[in-house]
């Protein structure tokens, strides 16, 4: 009876601006051991290593928090006459801040998670970046 051997998977993931990174995973299935178990595996890291274009950078972030300090100084007559409370105001933009920290750490940690199994099974990746062919045809 013929069983599986060995799997390959691959995931192309675009980036935009003619830019995309793609992972391919091959694994080899030990005689007696689950293939779907396998599959489902190399599945969960390639998932992992899909790119978060949503991310926020740190500088993103910083920009927030320099809002908030701006926020902090001005006086409570600006939020008054708007119809806001400068407390409600600080403690939203406190909140937005904490959250955008916390799905930034959360998404690097799942990448990072993503890439130390992919190394233990020795993935190979490799960027593509169409613009990088234009000038010399090859694309």
């Amino acid at each position: 009876m013929p069983r599986v051997s060995k799997i390959c998977v691959a995931r192309l993931y675009n980036l935009g601006n003619y830019e995309h990174v793609r992972y391919e995973l091959t694994v080899e299935v030990p005689e007696g051991e689950s293939a779907a178990q396998a599959i489902c595996g190399v599945e969960h890291i390639l998932a992992g290593l899909r790119p978060a274009p949503d991310l926020e950078t740190e500088y993103e972030i910083a920009q927030y928090e320099a809002r908030l300090q701006e926020l902090k100084t001005q006086p409570d007559e600006v939020f008054v006459n708007k119809g806001l409370s400068k407390g409600d105001v600080i403690a939203s933009a406190e909140k937005n801040i904490y959250e955008r920290k916390c799905k930034r750490e959360a998404l690097l940690q799942r990448a990072k998670a993503a890439r130390e199994f992919f190394d233990d099974l020795g993935g190979a990746a490799k960027w593509e970046d169409a613009k990088d062919k234009w000038e010399t045809g090859d694309y």
